[in-house]
C-alpha cells in the first residue's frame, strides 16, 4: 500500500501555493521590494540527499562500487570510460550504485520509475525497486519503487565490452507542464494550461525537477559552494572539469553549465565559489564559460573559495602557505592577505570576460571577527575591487561547544529559545554593523554568504541523546519560525543587503540541522524555517498568507 496522494498531487500545486504568499515561479518571477533580498545555498549532490534536483535520479547516484555475489565491496578497480560508464567487468565482478539511499520513508517519491540506457548487458534492481518485466524491454525498464522499502539499488551484472551499458537514466514519476516548467503533473494532476509532458519526453532539455524549481521561488541568488565541492578541493585542471555528459555529478561536482542553467530556470543570480586550487587557466575557463552561458539580465556573484579564515578547511592552510611564500607576512594574517590578493585576481578574470556590471565581486570574511575585514580591505587595492563583503551571521553556535554540555543538556525548549532571542540575535546585529562600518566608506555592501541557526553539537556529544533531541525539537518547533522572522528583520534593520541561507534542503542529524526544509515536499506547517523565509520574501507576516502544501508522505509521515 502506497502513500495516498501521488507526488504530483502532493507537490503539483506548489507554484499556486507560493503565489498565494506573493511569489511567482520561474524566470519571469518579479522579486518583491525588500531592503534585504534572500538567497540560498544548495545542498551537496549525494545519493542520500533529501532534495532531488533532477528528473534523472542517476545524476545523484553514488560512485560505482566494485563487488561480487559474495562481497558488497571487494575493492577491485572498475574499467570506466572518460565519462564514468563501465566499459567491461572482470570475471565475477558486479558494478553497483545507489540512489535515494538511507532516506526515511516518504522523503522521496514512490511510483513508476523509467530506466533508459544504451548498450547490451544485464541490469538488476533491488531494495525499494522492483522490475516490471511485462512492461520492460532492452533499453527501457519500468520499475515499481516503494520508498518505504528503501532507495534504489542498481547493479550491472554483465556488459558487452563491444557495446557496453551506458547513458543510464533513471527518470522519476510524472512530468511537467508544457507552459510551466516549475509545475509538476501526472494523470491525476493535470496542468491548468497546456499539456502534461512526461519526463521521458523532456528529460534531455528540462533536467530539473519541477518541484525543486518551485521550491526555489523565494530566492534571488543561488550559492553553489557545495555543488562545486569548494571545501578541501583537490587540484583539477580545466580539461578535467565536470561535464554535463558525465555519468553522474556526485564525484567531481556539478558542471558549470548545469549551475548556470538552474539559475536561468529559477530566475536567480548564480554565486560561484572558485576553488583555492584553481589555477589561472581554470579561473579564465570558468569566466569565459560564464560569459557564454549567463542568462541575460543576470549577474554572477564570484567568491574565492569558502571561509578561507576557517582552520578546519584545507584552504585556510593553503592560503597561509601561499601568503608566506609571497612575503605577505606570517601565519593567519598572511593567509588573509593572500585571500584578498587571490580574490582580486579572480574578480579581474571574471570582469574581463563579462564586464564589471555583470560581476558581483564577493570577499569572504569572518562574521565574529571584524578584524579580518579590516586587514583585507586595507591590503593593497582590495577595497577598490570588492563589491560585497560576505559574512556568516549564524546564531546558536555556542550552544554546541563542549564546555557548554552540562548546561545545554539541562535546558528546556523555552529556555533555549529565550537564550537565542535575548543573547544571540542582538550580538548578530552588532556584527553586521561592525563590518558595515568598515565596508561602507568604500561603497561596499555587506551580505551573508551563509546564515541561520547553528544548533550542532561538538563531535564528542554526537551520541548525547538529550542534546540531539533538544536540537532536533528546536528546529521543528513553530517558535523557530518566529525566531527566524525576528532574525531576518534584525539583520535587515542592521543594514545587511542580502541573506543567503545555509542551506535549502537537508536532513536533520548529529552533523547539523542546516536545511530550511528536511526534505523536498515537506509541509510548510512542519518546516518553520522555510515558512519564515517565504514570509520574508513575500513581505507579509500574516500566517493566513502561508497555506499548507500537501505532504509527500502519508498522513503522520
Amino acid at each position: 500500500m502506497r502513500p495516498s496522494p501521488s507526488l504530483a498531487t502532493a507537490l503539483g500545486r506548489l507554484p499556486s501555493l507560493l503565489a498565494a504568499v506573493g511569489l511567482a515561479v520561474g524566470v519571469a518571477a518579479a522579486p518583491p521590494a525588500r531592503a534585504m533580498e534572500l538567497g540560498t545555498n544548495l545542498g551537496d549532490l549525494r545519493e542520500y540527499a533529501s532534495a532531488w534536483p533532477f528528473v534523472d535520479a542517476f545524476k545523484t547516484s553514488r560512485a560505482w562500487i566494485s563487488g561480487s555475489e559474495e562481497a558488497w565491496d571487494d575493492g577491485r578497480p572498475l574499467d570506466l570510460d572518460e565519462r564514468g560508464w563501465v566499459r567491461s567487468l572482470a570475471p565475477g565482478q558486479i558494478a553497483r550504485t545507489l540512489m535515494f539511499w538511507d532516506l526515511p520513508p516518504g522523503h522521496f517519491p514512490s511510483g513508476r520509475y523509467l530506466v533508459l540506457y544504451e548498450g547490451q548487458g544485464t541490469l538488476l534492481y533491488a531494495a525499494g525497486a522492483r522490475l516490471l518485466a511485462a512492461e520492460s524491454r532492452p533499453g527501457r525498464h519500468v520499475l515499481d519503487v516503494d520508498a518505504r522499502r528503501g532507495g534504489i539499488r542498481l547493479e550491472i551484472l554483465a556488459t558487452d565490452p563491444a557495446d557496453p551499458i551506458r547513458d543510464i537514466r533513471v527518470l522519476m514519476p510524472g512530468g511537467s507542464c508544457s507552459e510551466e516548467p516549475a509545475r509538476g503533473c501526472d494523470p491525476e494532476t493535470p496542468c491548468p494550461t497546456g499539456t502534461c509532458r512526461p519526463f521521458e519526453a523532456t528529460h534531455r532539455t528540462r533536467i530539473f525537477h519541477p518541484h525543486f524549481l518551485a521550491s526555489l521561488a523565494p530566492h534571488r541568488v543561488l550559492r553553489f559552494m557545495d555543488w562545486m565541492r569548494t571545501n578541501d578541493a583537490e587540484p583539477l585542471a580545466w580539461a578535467e572539469r565536470p561535464r554535463s555528459e558525465d555519468a553522474r555529478w556526485t564525484t567531481k561536482g556539478a558542471p558549470l553549465e548545469v549551475m548556470l542553467e538552474l539559475a536561468r530556470a529559477a530566475g536567480a543570480d548564480p554565486w560561484l565559489t572558485v576553488s583555492h586550487r584553481a589555477d589561472d587557466a581554470t579561473v579564465q575557463g570558468l569566466a569565459a564559460l560564464a560569459a557564454e552561458r549567463l542568462p541575460p539580465g543576470r549577474r554572477v556573484w564570484v567568491e574565492h573559495s569558502n571561509e578561507v579564515w576557517n582552520q578546519q578547511f584545507q584552504q585556510a592552510g593553503h592560503a597561509i602557505r601561499r601568503g608566506e611564500a609571497l612575503g605577505l607576512g606570517e601565519g593567519f594574517p598572511a593567509g588573509l592577505r593572500y585571500h584578498a590578493l587571490r580574490s582580486t585576481q579572480v574578480f579581474a578574470a571574471f570582469r574581463r570576460a563579462l564586464g564589471r556590471e555583470r560581476v558581483v565581486a564577493v570577499l569572504g570574511a569572518q562574521s565574529t571577527n571584524p578584524w579580518t575585514t579590516e586587514q583585507m580591505l586595507a591590503f593593497r587595492d582590495t577595497a577598490a575591487h570588492t563589491d560585497a563583503l560576505a559574512i556568516g551571521p549564524y546564531f546558536g553556535r555556542r550552544l554546541g561547544l563542549l564546555e557548554e554540555t552540562d548546561r545545554v543538556a539541562a535546558l528546556t525548549l523555552d529556555a533555549l529559545f529565550a537564550e537565542l532571542r535575548e543573547r544571540d540575535l542582538p550580538e548578530l546585529e552588532e556584527h553586521v554593523r561592525a563590518h558595515l562600518r568598515l565596508a561602507a566608506p568604500h561603497g561596499i555592501e555587506v551580505v551573508a554568504y551563509e546564515g541561520g541557526q547553528h544548533l550542532v553539537s561538538h563531535p564528542r556529544n554526537h551520541d548525547h541523546a538529550g542534546i540531539q533531541a533538544l536540537f532536533d525539537a528546536a528546529n521543528r518547533d513553530p517558535r523557530m519560525g518566529a525566531l527566524y522572522t525576528d532574525y531576518l528583520a534584525r539583520l535587515e534593520g542592521a543594514g545587511l543587503a542580502r541573506f543567503v541561507h545555509f542551506t535549502h534542503c537537508g536532513r536533520f542529524d548529529r552533523w547539523g540541522r542546516w536545511g530550511s526544509m528536511e526534505y523536498l515536499g515537506q509541509p510548510l506547517s512542519r518546516a518553520p524555517k522555510y515558512r519564515a523565509l517565504i514570509r520574508h520574501a513575500g513581505g507579509s507576516q500574516g500566517p493566513e498568507r502561508v497555506p499548507r502544501p500537501p505532504s509527500l508522505s502519508a498522513p503522520g509521515g
